[in-house]
């Protein structure tokens, strides 16, 4: 559903799991991920997707900070 008649509509995929060391900042007894997506895909592709490409950013992060990347190449 749109947030609003301008937007086009998208739907919530969300991930919950235990949390096994509550804290005082965080004392609830799950933790929750929500990615809003327009992907026809489920719910479980859609987080498979989303993470894949997290972890793809992170390796970027990792080559031009870790490495000095950032001297030597040009990443996109």
């Amino acid at each position: 559903m749109p947030m609003n008649k301008t937007e086009k509509a998208f739907r919530l995929a969300v991930l919950r799991w235990k949390n096994e060391q509550p804290s005082l900042f965080s004392p609830s007894e799950y933790c929750y991920h929500a990615i809003a997506s327009n992907l026809q895909n489920t719910s479980e592709e859609v987080i498979w997707q989303y993470n894949g490409r997290g972890q793809a950013e992170n390796i970027i992060k990792e080559l031009k900070g870790g490495f000095s990347g950032e001297k030597c190449m040009s990443f996109g």
